[in-house]
């Protein structure tokens, strides 16, 4: 399983454009043993993406208007649970199809993680490599779940915040203190932990408190925060400077 740097993670939220966000995500992708990726994220009335995918085929894809057939996206659309590719995925003619123009990119295989806001906001982020479908493949995918669902979690707020950002803008996200936003003692911790990879059950032992408390702390965080999971409560805490890493 690959590690993933939190520093690096945290550097994605600091980003200045969406060309900063694809080059310092690119090392991570890399660091979890993909290729390429792409992160879409529909905010305030507009698609902003952030790609490392072949700009040909970019082109080809929005061309051909494939987004309207890529079988990723159609799980997106309905599911907040992340899907590794498979072979059954593109069984469909046109699904099959638009494999096999892919593949002449690099784009073979791959994880797709959908992610929902609770401001109505939608993304996904695509992490994919040039490797044969197969056992390796998805015990790859299974093994770097958890990172990548991390990764995609801050793509998505730090696309957000560009997105956000009007001319004569700097900070795409209001403080903590700007925005009246107050977290217990317990309540930071828990957060501290959570973005250094810890589980409900570790921080329990770390901070002598059972499971069950963690996850009621946690469910007042992600309450406070107005987000929908851990992952993207961690990553408000620390746009927000309620927590640094």
């Amino acid at each position: 399983m690959s590690e993933i740097n939190h520093f690096e993670l945290a550097g994605l939220l600091e980003a200045a454009s969406l060309k900063d966000i694809e080059e310092k995500a690119s090392r991570l992708v890399h660091a979890l043993g993909y290729d390429t990726f792409v992160a879409g994220v529909q905010h305030a009335g507009q698609i902003l993406v952030v790609s490392t995918y072949s700009q040909t085929w970019r082109t080809i894809y929005d061309k051909q208007n494939l987004i309207e057939k890529d079988p990723t996206v159609l799980h997106a659309r309905r599911s907040t649970l992340p899907l590794v590719w498979h072979p059954g995925l593109f069984k469909q003619k046109e699904a099959a199809s638009l494999l096999e123009q892919s593949r002449s990119y690099g784009i073979t295989s791959g994880l797709s993680i959908p992610v929902h806001g609770s401001n109505g906001s939608a993304a996904m982020t695509s992490f994919a490599s040039g490797r044969e479908f197969g056992d390796a493949q998805q015990r790859h995918a299974q093994e770097n779940l958890p990172a990548s669902m991390l990764l995609s979690t801050y793509l998505f707020e730090a696309i957000q915040r560009i997105g956000s950002t009007t001319p004569g803008e700097t900070d795409g996200e209001e403080t903590a203190e700007e925005s009246g936003i107050y977290l217990t003692p317990k309540e930071t911790e828990c957060l501290k932990w959570s973005a250094a990879g810890k589980s409900s059950w570790e921080i329990g032992t770390i901070m002598s408190c059972t499971e069950r408390t963690i996850n009621f702390h946690f469910g007042n965080i992600i309450k406070k925060l107005g987000v929908s999971n851990r992952r993207m409560a961690v990553a408000k805490a620390i746009a927000t400077k309620l927590v640094s890493i």
